[in-house]
């Protein structure tokens, strides 16, 4: 079984990933890796295959959405098959969601709410993960790209095409499993979480459709705003048909 040390683990998250927003995108995207970046890549290495070990999976998805994580894995070679997903939304609807008051399900003896962020910070935010990611891309790393928009519009369409890109099944096989999600709506499998908010977890079933009350409720000022500050990196994660194959990427 693969060694894992939970608290070397978190000491290295805080050290890396907690202050990842201010690493200047240029060191990010340097070929060295530290010393803490290496023991962190081996150390996650170890945690996905103890996973798919005690699960008896060969596939094991992790839900989280920090950019410098991935980006780091893409380099733990051949001691995993790293493939990506990149889920990016419109940041008008990602700013419009930080502003909401929302309760922090994370806290578990009492109550308290999920921070909430200014249009400036999230459009910093929005343009520094995505820059990451687009720019973070490996050769051998198999990644694609889904649109939040065309997800909700397309769940079942989306979820084949993304499957059978990555390589995890055949097309067939994919519309099978995945012919469900036509209905509209599905059951959230179990899951653990290491980071973020556990609500995603939630087993009931739940309805897709796409959630644009940002287009009639972000205050006109925020929406300038963001608008301005992640053009023109918007305009590149336009939402499309699931067949077409516009502002999509695929590398093997």
């Amino acid at each position: 079984m693969p060694e894992f040390d939970p608290e070397t683990a978190l000491a290295l998250w805080h050290r890396i990933i907690k202050r990842r927003h201010i690493i200047p995108l240029s060191r990010a995207l340097r070929l060295k890796l530290t010393d803490d970046e290496i023991a962190y890549i081996d150390l996650f290495s170890n945690l996905y295959r103890a996973i798919a070990a005690v699960s008896g999976k060969p596939i094991v998805i992790d839900s989280g959405k920090v950019a410098y994580h991935s980006a780091l894995m893409q380099w733990a070679g051949e001691r995993i098959q790293w493939r990506e997903v990149h889920l990016v939304r419109d940041p008008r609807a990602v700013a419009f969601s930080r502003q909401r008051i929302k309760q922090n399900t994370n806290v578990t003896d009492g109550k308290a709410l999920m921070v909430r962020h200014g249009p400036m910070r999230v459009s910093g935010r929005w343009l520094w993960a995505n820059s990451l990611i687009w720019a973070s891309r490996r050769k051998n790393t198999p990644t694609t790209r889904v649109v939040y928009e065309t997800l909700a519009d397309f769940p079942a369409a989306e979820m084949t095409r993304l499957t059978h890109t990555l390589d995890l099944t055949s097309q067939a096989e994919a519309e099978k499993t995945f012919k469900p999600l036509e209905t509209g709506s599905y059951m959230p499998p179990a899951g653990v979480a290491f980071s973020g908010n556990s609500s995603r977890f939630d087993r009931k079933q739940t309805k897709i459709r796409p959630d644009d009350e940002w287009k009639t409720s972000l205050p006109t000022h925020d929406r300038r705003v963001v608008t301005v500050l992640t053009w023109p990196l918007r305009g590149l994660f336009r939402p499309q048909h699931p067949d077409s194959t516009q502002n999509r990427f695929s590398e093997r």
